[in-house]
């Protein structure tokens, strides 16, 4: 009983093989090229954080830092200024600020940028955040401290959307994930 070996069809298998075999490969490829691209765009986003802040940003940034812990005698959602008054947080952000010079306005304005490129995925929040996470946890705390402050205000969401969504959206993720500590209150 001799079964006829139809070439057409054994043509036909083989060319379907290697279109699977070829995609499976350009998909690898792209999968692989995707997340280095994301390593890049991080590696570029942080280059340009450290551009746009100043060294007085972050002297600012660790003025109010230690301002506003327990240890200075600071309430919550609040610093000291110079003179030991209590200071909500909503006064970093209105006209006239003296006391950081607008320094914590520029930090919510680069993590705004990066949630935003977050939620566009060319960026791995990994790598941001191992550099910048105590100033975003700090940062996004002071800020969402003001929406306490006001009833029924929405002051993160409404000024720094990107970063308020990238934020509530990774929140678990961020307490899991290492930071450089920038500074210690003891």
């Amino acid at each position: 009983m001799n079964i006829p070996i139809d070439f057409k069809d054994v043509r036909a298998w083989v060319t379907f093989a290697f279109l699977i075999i070829g995609g499976s490969i350009a998909l690898r490829t792209f999968l692989i090229n995707q997340r280095q691209r994301k390593l890049d765009n991080s590696f570029r986003m942080i280059d340009l954080i450290n551009r746009s802040l100043s060294q007085d940003d972050i002297s600012n940034w660790q003025k109010v830092f230690f301002a506003s812990s327990e240890s200075a005698g600071a309430k919550h959602g609040h610093f000291l200024d110079e003179k030991g008054n209590q200071r909500p947080f909503s006064d970093m952000f209105s006209e006239g600020n003296y006391f950081d010079q607008g320094a914590i306005e520029r930090f919510c304005e680069l993590f705004n940028l990066v949630g935003y490129e977050y939620k566009k995925r060319t960026i791995d929040l990994r790598i941001i955040y191992f550099e910048f996470g105590q100033y975003m946890d700090t940062v996004y705390g002071w800020v969402t401290s003001i929406d306490s402050e006001v009833k029924h205000s929405d002051f993160v969401k409404v000024h720094y959307p990107s970063f308020s969504q990238m934020y509530q959206k990774n929140l678990k993720l961020f307490q899991s994930l290492p930071h450089k500590t920038i500074a210690h209150i003891e």
